[in-house]
């Protein structure tokens, strides 16, 4: 069952009198259930329906820079903050923050948010998620936009953040945590300065911690040693996919990936922001994804 409530009021954020809000679902977990918050942009005129995945320490306010633009073309954009980060519930009993859990989250999302038009953007860990639902989903994807989502996935994509830096004195102390992870590498600064605010939350005790339930940190770190191999999972996608890498392809993955993308529509484009990870905050990567949500890409590069 999904229950709905939303909070707070309208905010302008573009021309087109796009409302911004915010919604809580309520989804079933076990025999009780827990609270999902999720952001929503949403234009005069809706052409789609676009769901936006966070990374595995990110939350629905990475995607404050690409959920206007995409709304100025008419797409209505969906970004829910998982289980354990930003403001859905964290879960009472750390064993439940596994995939199942996740999956079962984006379903409610899902279901919840339903159109006849559905793309998926999805960020590293995000674009994990949107693979693993591809294969459980009941109705039609049109796209999928698959970011920072290596052949061979490990928790080493996922840099685990230090015990002693979970929580803080000071806001600056926090972002600079923020600041020097791997995920922040390359961004320009005002870019990088305002992401790492969404990532930091006040504590009761007038501290600042990350906005994540720190019982992910020892669950993520369960999983060292094992690979999940995502071409796999990649082959089993029947909607055109747009497949995104931050540094330069191994002539061997490209021509993996061109073995597994075979849909008509399907392209992949790398070297987008080498050495860091793709946040969808430059014009280039905005447009690259609005070009294959406007179906002009039409082969593999």
């Amino acid at each position: 069952g999904i229950g709905r409530t939303r909070e707070g009021g309208p905010g302008v954020v573009s021309e087109q009198a796009t409302v911004h809000a915010t919604e809580r679902l309520m989804m079933r977990l076990g025999a009780g259930f827990a609270e999902i918050s999720v952001d929503i942009y949403e234009p005069k005129q809706t052409e789609a329906t676009i769901f936006c995945l966070h990374d595995y320490w990110g939350n629905s306010r990475d995607f404050r820079h690409l959920g206007p633009f995409l709304v100025a073309h008419q797409y209505r954009v969906i970004c829910p903050d998982m289980p354990g980060r930003g403001d859905s519930a964290y879960l009472t009993d750390p064993e439940q923050y596994r995939p199942e859990t996740f999956l079962v989250a984006l379903m409610a999302v899902m279901h919840g948010f339903k159109d006849r038009h559905i793309a998926i953007v999805g960020k590293g860990w995000g674009a994990l998620l949107a693979l693993l639902l591809n294969s459980r989903m009941s109705f039609a994807l049109d796209r999928l936009i698959v970011s920072d989502a290596p052949l061979s996935w490990s928790v080493d994509e996922d840099e685990l953040p230090p015990a002693d830096q979970l929580e803080f004195a000071s806001l600056e102390s926090a972002r600079r945590s923020v600041l020097a992870s791997r995920e922040f590498a390359s961004l320009p600064e005002p870019f990088a300065v305002a992401l790492a605010e969404g990532r930091v939350r006040a504590t009761e005790n007038t501290r600042f911690a990350l906005r994540f339930d720190p019982s992910l940190v020892a669950q993520l770190g369960r999983y060292r040693g094992g690979t999940l191999d995502t071409g796999r999972l990649l082959a089993r996608v029947a909607s055109p996919l747009l497949y995104l890498a931050s540094n330069a392809l191994r002539d061997e993955d490209r021509s993996e990936l061109q073995v597994c993308l075979t849909n008509p529509g399907s392209t992949i484009a790398d070297a987008l922001s080498p050495n860091g990870r793709i946040h969808f905050n430059s014009a280039h990567q905005q447009h690259l994804l609005l070009g294959f949500l406007k179906n002009r890409l039409l082969a593999s590069s």
